[in-house]
């Protein structure tokens, strides 16, 4: 399923170049399958998921939405 290869997408920068990615790119990655109705959503989704659960301290942030602290919930 496309969300699950979003998550591992946005695994991959963090683990690979300690670069916590921005929408667009990961719009470019994935971008046939989201014009092709995939639900924009789904990258917010994946990115909240992935933020509650890592350490975003020494790495570079170019996502420009909310980044949660670990276990925090959104509200």
């Amino acid at each position: 399923m496309l969300k699950n290869f979003i998550y591992a997408y946005i695994c991959k920068r963090y683990d690979d170049d300690g670069i916590l990615p921005d929408a667009d790119e990961i719009y470019e990655k994935f971008k046939l399958e989201l014009d092709n109705g995939a639900p924009m959503e789904w990258i917010d989704e994946q990115m909240y998921n992935f933020t509650r659960h890592h350490d975003l301290s020494e790495i570079t942030v170019l996502w420009e939405g909310k980044v949660y602290k670990r276990n925090e919930v959104a509200v």
